[in-house]
């Protein structure tokens, strides 16, 4: 059984990776080592998902020089929180409350899901914040059109549902508060 220890650090490989691989990706034109740093990240992922880092298909002539532009507001995701939900399914689940790639985008953007399928644990499912609502679940005061009030939309993975009906985590760690005040409320919270 996959502990919050594991979850976490499986977590941080992952951001360390990914931050790497598009390192790389930008500064580079050795495709074969793109390619191979991308797998090396996405082994790390299971349920039909792979990481959001990915090389373009063809490079262009002006590769290196769009790429500095691409590292000044490119960085590595910040990870904020952990929360462990004990599912009939899947066993544990560990929700990551993570940041985007963009640097200067220091609260919550995506919740990547980590659970063992029986292979050590993956990341298995990744929601992203509602930009409609924002994560609220509601917009011009009613129920969100876009998320059905849930505050996340489920870019791909496994579908575990409404992230709602995960219940109340049995543990929570912090790592890294969000700089935004909705989502600082809710890091404070539990």
């Amino acid at each position: 059984m996959t502990t919050m220890d594991q979850a976490v650090e499986l977590l941080r490989t992952v951001i360390r990776q990914e931050d790497e691989a598009q390192q790389l990706i930008w500064t580079s034109t050795d495709t074969a080592e793109m390619d191979r740093r991308v797998a090396e990240v996405n082994k790390h992922f299971g349920g039909g998902l792979l990481s959001e880092v990915a090389r373009p298909r063809t490079l262009r002539d002006d590769h290196l020089q769009r790429g500095q532009k691409q590292l000044r507001v490119l960085g590595p995701r910040l990870l904020f929180k952990v929360e462990r939900y004990d599912t009939r399914g899947l066993g544990p689940v560990f929700r990551a409350y993570v940041s985007s790639h963009l640097k200067d985008y220091t609260t919550y953007a995506a919740s990547l899901l980590v659970a063992d399928q029986g292979e050590g644990p993956r990341i298995v499912s990744q929601y992203n914040l509602c930009w409609t609502c924002e994560g609220s679940g509601k917009a011009g005061g009613k129920t969100c059109p876009d998320c059905g009030g849930a505050g996340w939309l489920r870019v791909g993975g496994l579908d575990v549902g409404d992230l709602r009906q995960l219940g109340e985590p049995v543990e929570v760690r912090k790592i890294q508060p969000p700089s935004d005040s909705k989502h600082l409320a809710d890091y404070e919270a539990r």
